[in-house]
């Protein structure tokens, strides 16, 4: 009878392991997905997160590879910010562009900004805005925001502050952290509407308790105004704190602002 050695058991329990580890693995659309939001979540663009950036990216292309519009729009923020990817505007445009035109709300937004701002295409104003339009049809909640701003501004529509005041509203109202940042900008400064500091204040703190990549300068602003005491009693200690929220995303105004205060203490 042939001697089972120690070395056999070890190599047969590592092949079961590994066999486990692969039978776990996720294998419908959703639960890939749900593990690319997990990782993502994680994901900054700081070289420490650069891991978890990369696996966010693996489980959105094995999602948006069954059909997940969800995750093929990520993938394309992916593209478009480098995250975990090698930074690409054309190839996020191009993702997109197919989410989009198979009516997927995020990739109808992201393909309006990147029209918007000549992205990964020519820039086209009034194309921009037929996108912004069909996303907020299928309900994007950021698309309200981005296309606030083109009513306020009068780009590739007529100026109407009146429309713009009501879709920042919207935005706000329906949890986007932009949107919310926006429209408590408008209050503090009284533009297109009446001056506010309780609402631009309200809003400020709204959209800061967002955990949002995009919401790091709401962040830092508020953070602005507790260290300087602006509208606020002065609280260095909440200052610190929203301002090292804004430096995880690597937001460089915080990530000054808090070597400012490191070198004060010295």
């Amino acid at each position: 009878m042939k001697k089972i050695t120690f070395l056999t058991i070890f190599v047969f329990v590592f092949a079961i392991i590994g066999f486990a580890e692969k039978t776990l693995e996720p294998t419908s659309a959703k639960a890939q997905y749900d593990l690319a939001e997990e990782y993502f979540s994680n994901c900054t663009p700081k070289k420490e997160y650069k891991e978890n950036c990369e696996q966010a990216v693996y489980w959105y292309q094995q999602s948006s590879a069954q059909g997940n519009l969800n995750a093929l729009s990520s993938l394309a923020y992916m593209y478009s910010n480098g995250l975990g990817v090698k930074k690409s505007k054309k190839k996020s445009f191009n993702i997109n562009l197919s989410a989009a035109e198979s009516g997927n709300a995020s990739a109808q937004h992201n393909l309006a900004i990147a029209f918007s701002e000549g992205e990964g295409v020519k820039k086209n104003t009034k194309t921009a805005i037929y996108w912004y339009e069909e996303a907020i049809k299928n309900g994007s909640s950021r698309a309200f925001n981005n296309l606030a701003s083109k009513y306020e501004h009068g780009q590739g529509v007529e100026k109407d502050y009146e429309k713009a005041l009501k879709l920042y509203q919207q935005s706000a109202s329906k949890g986007d952290c932009c949107g919310q940042h926006s429209l408590s900008t408008r209050y503090f400064e009284g533009k297109i509407t009446e001056q506010s500091d309780a609402k631009g204040l309200y809003w400020l703190e709204k959209a800061s308790d967002s955990e949002e990549l995009e919401c790091a300068d709401a962040y830092y602003d508020l953070g602005m105004l507790y260290y300087e005491g602006n509208k606020v009693e002065e609280n260095l200690e909440k200052a610190i704190y929203l301002f090292e929220k804004a430096e995880h995303q690597d937001y460089k105004p915080a990530i000054k602002k808090l070597k400012e205060i490191e070198m004060s203490k010295k």
